[in-house]
């Protein structure tokens, strides 16, 4: 069976991965990490959450956020600081 995302707005769409690297990856390029930071950091928190989700055939688009952000929170703080500047920029639009 294939993993569902439940959005915000109650809509469901197929689990997409790709979309957390994207979305950590524009993360890390808004903050002053060093190039060769960036890229272990993408792949450590989206495996790690990616590997989380597995076992889950739904999961809501907010504990997928939550996931990501506490991740990113102990690994580097300045990341999810960015990230919530772009929810902000984004929502704002």
């Amino acid at each position: 069976m294939e993993k569902t995302v439940i959005k915000k707005d109650g809509t469901k769409q197929p689990f997409d991965e790709s979309k957390i690297r994207k979305a950590i990856a524009m993360a890390v390029q808004q903050t002053d990490l060093p190039d060769e930071r960036r890229g272990p950091i993408v792949e450590q928190v989206s495996n790690s959450v990616i590997g989380d989700l597995v076992s889950k055939d739904e999961v809501l688009s907010s504990e997928i956020r939550g996931m990501i952000l506490g991740q990113l929170a102990q690994l580097e703080p300045s990341i999810v600081e960015s990230w919530k500047k772009h929810e902000a920029t984004k929502s704002s639009s």
